[in-house]
């Protein structure tokens, strides 16, 4: 992976200082405008049920995340072992 997105070259550091950066964004958006839509059309009565598919959307990224990892797995080079 080269780290280019969208024409611009993200560096590793940079990469450390989005991750919050995201976080931060993502909270007033959820509280103001994504929990309030599901608490009209009734999709989640409780905090578990929000904890519940929170669970589950992680399960998720981490499986994503593996998938990714094996397919850029075959693409590592081959590194001799030790010989003795």
């Amino acid at each position: 992976m080269n780290g280019a997105v969208f024409g611009t070259q993200i560096l590793p550091d940079q990469m450390q200082v989005i991750n919050p950066a995201i976080v931060l964004i993502l909270i007033p958006v959820f509280d103001k405008i994504i929990i309030p839509c599901m608490d009209r059309i009734h999709i989640f009565e409780c905090s578990l049920h929000r904890m519940a598919l929170g669970g589950l959307v992680s399960g998720f990224a981490f499986l994503s995340a593996g998938i990714v990892e094996l397919a850029l797995e075959r693409t590592y080079p081959h590194l001799p072992g030790k010989q003795y």
